[in-house]
């Protein structure tokens, strides 16, 4: 039987729990809750008609309550000097003082050892374990068991960006359907994702199945680090073919940019763009020496049609030519002013 503590598995609402161990100073009683002390402001010492303490705070039931008596080794509760007159109860309260810290220091010997092993939480008090009680890198990977830490144990917005270190987060933390359309904004102006599948990039309301708004608004796809190895492919669908397609430098040395139609079932070469900024039309080579090259057996070029009253209106800059409607003569500008050609 110990001689400096009592424990009790509390009843709900149980405040009063009883001792019979003597003791010297109220101070040295103490009262732990699942192995956590309580402040001296948390319970009263009653003495009638039995010792016991009072907590103010009634226990919710379950707990594991010890009173238990702790005298001060550094408290001298007799002091003596010369001249004193020894009285017994000087004596006797010096004596028992020592006889104390040794049956606690005794009996503590093995009380400690039921504070080895694994702390449950049940002997944890909400709150009595904050941040500044534990250091940093104090809590690693190892310390916490499979699935101890749960969404459910973290605060609303607990873990915002700063709290998570550049490329923490690669693919293989991510799990398969973990990123899901619903959980990207529909109203952050720089990415969306709208409810029926449309993508704003630099818009809030894509109007558009990817729709990319914004001042010198761009689209560039690299396929790879080489300048000759970046490609541009734009593919417009009409049902379930192919109608147009706008190619880019698909392979080191090709630096043409093409736009191609559908011809019988094949994307036939449209107009091309060389290297040197050479334009063909109906001819994927460019002649050297043009800077627009329009090859066909089947028609010609139609120069735009004006009024005179139309062509008035333009700028007259030396070498520009129309076909002018009202007279039904080829004109173009020399030395500022309108000629007829012929």
């Amino acid at each position: 039987m110990a001689n400096t503590y009592v424990d009790y598995t509390a009843d709900p609402g149980q405040t009063d729990f009883a001792f019979n161990f003597p003791y010297l100073e109220d101070e040295h009683i103490k009262v732990y809750i699942n192995s956590i002390e309580k402040l001296q402001s948390d319970f009263s010492i009653s003495t009638s008609p039995a010792t016991k303490i009072v907590l103010n705070v009634p226990a919710t039931g379950g707990e594991t309550v010890r009173v238990r008596r702790k005298s001060q080794p550094n408290d001298d509760l007799v002091d003596f000097v010369n001249g004193s007159v020894l009285t017994e109860s000087e004596l006797d309260r010096g004596y028992r003082h020592t006889r104390y810290l040794a049956e606690e220091a005794s009996e503590f010997a093995s009380v400690s050892l039921e504070l080895e092993g694994v702390l449950a939480g049940s002997q944890i008090e909400d709150g009595t374990v904050s941040t500044t009680k534990i250091t940093d890198g104090a809590i690693t990977e190892g310390k916490l068991a499979a699935g101890a830490v749960t969404t459910a144990k973290l605060g609303a917005d607990a873990v915002d960006g700063t709290k998570i270190a550049d490329n923490s987060i690669n693919s293989e933390h991510i799990t398969n359907g973990a990123v899901t359309s619903d959980k990207i904004s529909t109203t952050d102006t720089n990415f969306n994702v709208q409810s029926d599948g449309k993508i704003g990039i630099g818009s809030a309301s894509p109007d558009e199945k990817i729709h990319i708004s914004g001042t010198n608004a761009s689209l560039r796809i690299d396929s790879g680090t080489n300048y000759g190895d970046k490609s541009l492919i734009i593919l417009c669908n009409q049902r379930t073919h192919i109608e147009s397609e706008i190619i880019g430098p698909t392979a080191q040395g090709d630096t043409n940019l093409k736009l191609k139609t559908l011809s019988g079932g094949t994307l036939a070469d449209r107009i091309t763009i060389d290297e040197f900024g050479r334009v063909g039309i109906g001819t994927s080579t460019p002649n050297e020496s043009a800077l627009l090259d329009v090859s066909t057996t089947t028609g010609g070029i139609l120069f735009p049609r004006l009024t005179t009253t139309q062509r008035d209106v333009v700028v007259p800059y030396n070498g520009l030519v129309i076909y002018n409607t009202t007279v039904n003569k080829f004109q173009g500008i020399a030395n500022g002013q309108w000629v007829d050609l012929h």
